[in-house]
């Protein structure tokens, strides 16, 4: 479902990839849990997915949920950590918060 989303994102049927990172990441939490890497992945997908619809509220939150869990489980210099904060920050710059 992570893969699909994917792909259905750079084909750019954003409805459709939203609908499988949504179910991809319900599944991820359920069965691996919030600190797992592959959940994290997961929301990281759904935070730069909300981002490229405009629904910056949601990609916020989505950002420091998987920021914090990233850092708690992983450390702050995580490169998966970093990647995440860069994608936030990249957030923001669409937004033009350049502050």
């Amino acid at each position: 479902l992570n893969n699909r989303g994917n792909y259905l994102e750079r084909l750019g049927r954003l409805d459709e990839a939203a609908r499988d990172y949504e179910e991809c990441l319900a599944g991820r939490l359920e069965v691996l849990g919030e600190a797992h890497p592959h959940t994290l992945i997961t929301l990281g997908n759904v935070a730069n997915l909300a981002m490229a619809r405009k629904d910056f509220a949601a990609a916020e939150a989505h950002f420091r949920r998987a920021i914090e869990i990233s850092r708690r489980e992983r450390g702050e210099s995580h490169s998966e950590t970093l990647i995440l904060e860069n994608n936030f920050a990249h957030c923001y710059g669409q937004q033009e918060r350049l502050d």
